[in-house]
């Protein structure tokens, strides 16, 4: 999946890690019926969570209509069983519908609600001061769900917070570690096949040199036509983190914050010295070509042959009953002695989780339907599954705790089946976890890499896209920069890595990107990212 720079998309990032649904408190109810209780209580009431109370929020079958994205894994979201407790619970149907945003808010033709659209700040103030889009503070009373999530982590009202200071959407995103200990802090993890190594007799490398070496060896000894692989510009598993050896990592912005200051590394030195570098792998057929060109599927089909040298993701399960072959590479040192690590322009969470627009006719119950995805059981089941007692649940219920079941652990590759069980809806507060639901183990474990072995050589600062607001005079500008200087840039790097090149050309693409206003792009990111360190945000988190 690539990923467009996040002002333009910070709520599809902030929300890809999302999904699940149903929760109580006791192991005698129906994991569902905890959170269809909480909207039926007065903004009155002491809010704790779990909550416990159980009733339909209406006597007769309710329909609202919800814009969700498509799912190929998904061909009727109320089949799921999250949605269907959801619905036995509430008495309320959801119509759920696709199509294109742009159209469907261009024609007037709006859902009642809107679910991870992926709409930008910018875009949410827009609509909202123009009137689709309804503002959620008159409602928030009959929200005791967020409104517990505001006060405890008043970041997540801030960064949904628009100028007028009306909040047109709620947040979405998932609270694993902070800052650098964040699990978004790197995505780009390099894998190589130990078997392999155990074949050609070395250990795993830790420069850049003893990589190319392991490479050639599986090319050459073993017969392996095309050893590394990896998904150019993805969310997770492009090439880019592998520049740090040069210096400069790269990421799919291209752009870094070292001491406060923007920085776009498709013209810095570095990052020419690491495409040069890696023109030689692709030219000598170490790295497939095409990486540089396949979709996502036709990547994970690569890794899940298990014939792979070495390939770039979020975690080995992409390999399926291969990933035990895979170990994990940490920071490679480069031919100029750094092994620095990028710091992904990544913010935990984001706005544009829940948008309610004006053609929703009955906004206090959906504003009630809403709350509940913000309580902790079913937040987390929208998150990764269902829960229960069933031989195919994700979840069961101990101790007031939801744990990964036998079912759970017994698949091979858990990230594959996720997105058929879960849904990308609401938000996982660091605090729920280890309390109300078990931390995911793959989680842990990404946490404990990120802990011990990358945040160490890891960038001081990023850019915190989702949370930084432009004005609509900022965006309006960017959109078009941004779009431009993007593809020109992607271009050039793809055929660059592969053709070589970039010698020759180097000095006419320079001055091609600061004839498409590179400058003018850079200088606005720095204002807003000015503006955001001088109200008190940081660059570290």
């Amino acid at each position: 999946m690539n990923r467009k720079i996040a002002f333009i998309g910070a709520t599809a990032l902030a929300t890809l890690v999302i999904a699940g649904c149903g929760s109580v408190p006791t192991e005698n109810n129906t994991v569902g019926q905890q959170a269809a209780a909480t909207a039926a209580a007065t903004p009155s009431e002491t809010w704790d969570f779990p909550f416990t109370k159980t009733q339909p929020l209406s006597k007769h079958k309710v329909t609202l209509t919800m814009y969700i994205p498509t799912n190929p894994n998904v061909s009727n979201y109320n089949n799921l069983e999250i949605f269907r407790n959801l619905e036995r619970d509430t008495n309320v149907h959801i119509d759920w519908v696709g199509g294109n945003i742009n159209t469907l808010i261009a024609g007037g033709n709006l859902p009642d609600a809107f679910v991870n659209a992926g709409f930008t700040p910018q875009q949410l103030a827009q609509y909202g001061e123009d009137g689709a889009f309804i503002s959620w503070n008159q409602y928030l009373k009959y929200m005791p769900n967020v409104q517990k999530i505001f006060q405890e982590y008043p970041s997540l009202k801030e960064i949904s917070t628009a100028p007028n200071g009306q909040i047109y959407s709620l947040p979405g995103g998932e609270g694993f570690g902070q800052g650098h200990t964040s699990i978004f802090a790197d995505h780009h993890f390099l894998f190589i096949n130990k078997k392999y190594l155990a074949e050609i007799h070395q250990p795993v490398p830790t420069t850049l040199a003893q990589l190319h070496a392991d490479l050639e060896a599986f090319k050459t000894k073993l017969g392996i036509t095309y050893p590394m692989a990896y998904n150019e510009q993805a969310w997770a598993g492009d090439i880019a983190q592998l520049f740090g050896g040069f210096g400069l990592p790269d990421n799919n912005e291209h752009i870094v914050v070292r001491n406060g200051k923007v920085i776009f590394t498709a013209t810095q030195p570095q990052y020419k010295a690491a495409i040069d570098y890696f023109h030689t792998w692709f030219q000598q057929g170490l790295i497939d070509p095409e990486s540089l060109t396949e979709n996502g599927n036709q990547y994970a089909a690569k890794e899940a042959s298990g014939k792979l040298g070495a390939f770039i993701d979020w975690d080995e399960t992409p390999a399926g009953q291969y990933q035990q072959n895979y170990t994990l590479v940490g920071p490679l040192t480069g031919p100029t002695g750094k092994k620095d690590v990028g710091f992904d322009n990544f913010y935990w969470a984001g706005p544009g989780a829940f948008v309610m627009t004006k053609s929703d006719p009955n906004p206090v119950l959906t504003a009630k339907w809403i709350n509940l995805v913000y309580a902790p059981y079913e937040a987390s089941q929208m998150h990764w599954g269902p829960a229960g007692t069933g031989t195919d649940d994700i979840f069961n219920l101990k101790h007031g705790e939801l744990v990964f079941s036998s079912f759970y652990k017994s698949l091979n590759n858990y990230g594959a089946y996720r997105p058929k069980v879960s849904v990308n809806m609401g938000v996982i507060l660091p605090n729920w976890l280890n309390t109300y639901v078990q931390p995911e183990p793959r989680a842990e474990l990404r946490l404990e890499r990120i802990r011990n072995i990358f945040a160490p050589y890891m960038e001081k600062e990023h850019y915190p896209f989702g949370a930084v607001y432009f004005t609509p005079q900022e965006n309006s500008e960017l959109t078009t920069l941004q779009t431009n200087i993007d593809n020109y840039v992607n271009q050039y790097r793809a055929t660059w890595l592969l053709k070589g090149g970039a010698d020759e050309q180097w000095s006419n693409y320079v001055a091609t990107l600061e004839q498409m206003g590179l400058s003018q792009y850079l200088n606005i990111l720095q204002t807003a990212l000015d503006r955001y360190v001088k109200s008190g945000g940081k660059l570290t988190e």
